[in-house]
């Protein structure tokens, strides 16, 4: 059985690296150009949305791809920050010279939308809004389709971009129906694959916001789109590693995302029920269901999650910053379900 259950990277199935080892093709070749015609339009399905594309790199070189894409120099932006990752969004925009207002709130808070609009209101004249979907730190969640609609309402012209790293393909997302302009995705999470590879959606607005640069700027989200018109990449395309995650993709295609949604919540649902019974406590308000952030009271979680490892093998993860020690992470996300979740409590129980 699968004893990977960290946030990502995810336990990586048999049938993704059945892919991996099917022979390389050139990324210039009629060959790969039907397999990425076929892979993006499994995308569209995944993302809810009519504009996608891929590129090489980590979930974090992706956001701040598109920040720096989306964004320019004096653009003023509101971050949503509660947690490790979602800072990491406000260091990002001020090292890209944008006029950074970080709404901070405690990590495992959650955001209350009508507070992040008057926030947006008191700021005024904002360009862009970056929230952090599902914060993999905490697994703090937040409203993102009641956020969007007042977003929509009340500031039509703001770029609402969105790290969708550990929600996009592990719970419901509607990316062109709730109105969001950049979704960020990652190969680890959902995907079930190493990390390496961005996914992402983008709006109609956010095509005509992205500006070209030069050939040579590889971080520019604009050279990407302009080669899926192309159906190539513009720089040396990762084969092995697109042929495994349209391996995932055609897996979530053939179940049907409600389906994959209903896995992971029930993994979820079974692994807070023994929490509950065992006396466990779940971290921070509204929870994600991609991943469960818990503790257990005058336990040292560090010690646990290694004695875990030792003696039955599981590997999770530890929590990050000032909750090292304090709280521990699983994911629900990929392989992930009720089956994997009851064998790791009959085995965490021994050591309770």
């Amino acid at each position: 059985m699968n004893k990977l259950l960290t946030p990502g990277p995810v336990y990586v199935p048999s049938f993704v690296l059945e892919a991996f080892n099917k022979p390389v093709i050139h990324h210039r070749s009629k060959e790969f150009a039907q397999f990425y015609e076929g892979m993006l339009e499994r995308l569209k399905y995944l993302f809810q949305a009519e504009q996608v594309g891929s590129m090489i790199g980590s979930g974090t070189y992706g956001v701040a791809s598109m920040m720096y894409s989306l964004f320019q120099k004096g653009d003023k932006v509101m971050v949503l920050s509660n947690g490790k990752f979602s800072e990491r969004w406000v260091d990002e925009g001020n090292y890209l010279g944008l006029e950074v207002s970080s709404y901070q709130i405690e990590w495992g808070k959650a955001f209350d939308v009508k507070e992040v609009i008057q926030r947006a209101k008191d700021i005024g004249n904002l360009d862009g809004l970056i929230v952090t979907h599902s914060e993999t730190s905490t697994s703090c969640l937040v409203d993102l389709e009641e956020l969007a609609f007042q977003i929509r309402e009340d500031f039509p012209e703001i770029m609402l971009m969105v790290d969708g790293i550990t929600s996009v393909g592990a719970m419901p997302y509607y990316h062109d129906a709730w109105g969001i302009d950049a979704t960020i995705s990652a190969s680890q999470k959902a995907l079930m694959n190493p990390a390496g590879l961005v996914a992402f959606a983008l709006s109609e607005r956010a095509l005509d916001k992205i500006r070209p640069t030069h050939a040579g700027d590889f971080k520019n989200i604009w050279n990407y789109m302009e080669s899926v018109k192309k159906l190539t990449y513009p720089y040396t395309a990762p084969v092995q590693l697109l042929f495994g995650v349209n391996a995932a993709l055609e897996k979530i295609e053939m179940e049907g995302l409600p389906a994959i949604w209903n896995k992971c919540h029930q993994s979820c649902k079974t692994f807070r029920g023994e929490l509950n019974e065992s006396g466990g406590e779940l971290f921070g308000e509204d929870q994600s269901e991609s991943l469960t952030a818990f503790s257990f009271r005058d336990k040292d979680m560090e010690s646990l999650k290694k004695e875990l490892e030792a003696r039955f093998g599981w590997v999770i993860s530890s929590g990050q910053g000032h909750l090292k020690g304090k709280i521990l992470r699983i994911s629900h996300m990929g392989s992930s379900d009720s089956e994997s979740m009851l064998a790791f409590w009959d085995d965490l129980k021994k050591l309770l």
